[in-house]
């Protein structure tokens, strides 16, 4: 889970509130060998600053860079993987990016057999 802040000001008072949210889960088909290709996203998770910790059923994922003209980039999540299935819990992300953004970007870097590399307009 992450927390979404935001504050109200009434009559000169202000007052702070933080929202709890829960994970958002996306669902993907794992092609070809599930070992495999879990490595492969480890290693492409990895040129993104992004550890996993886990096997071939579960683990979490973590990490990101806090960029100071960017703000905070870090992910955090968990993955299940059930035969060819694997669904990703996103729990934090970028602010600045929309849950369709994270989805289109996992599929990219889950389902591609090749190295992810973000283009300058992800980041």
């Amino acid at each position: 889970m992450s927390l979404a802040h935001f504050s109200i000001t009434s009559i000169g008072k202000e007052r702070r509130f933080d929202l709890e949210v829960m994970a958002v889960k996306f669902e993907y088909e794992l092609k070809g060998d599930p070992a495999q290709k879990l490595e492969l996203i480890k290693q492409k998770a990895a040129q993104k600053f992004v550890y996993f910790v886990g096997d071939l059923k579960k683990g979490t994922f973590s990490g990101g860079l806090k960029l100071p003209l960017l703000g905070d980039m870090t992910v955090k999540g968990s993955y299940k993987i059930d035969g060819d299935k694997i669904t990703v819990a996103v729990s934090k992300k970028p602010s600045s990016y929309t849950w369709a953004k994270v989805d289109s970007m996992l599929r990219e870097f889950i389902e591609s057999d090749q190295g992810y590399m973000a283009s300058s307009k992800e980041l």
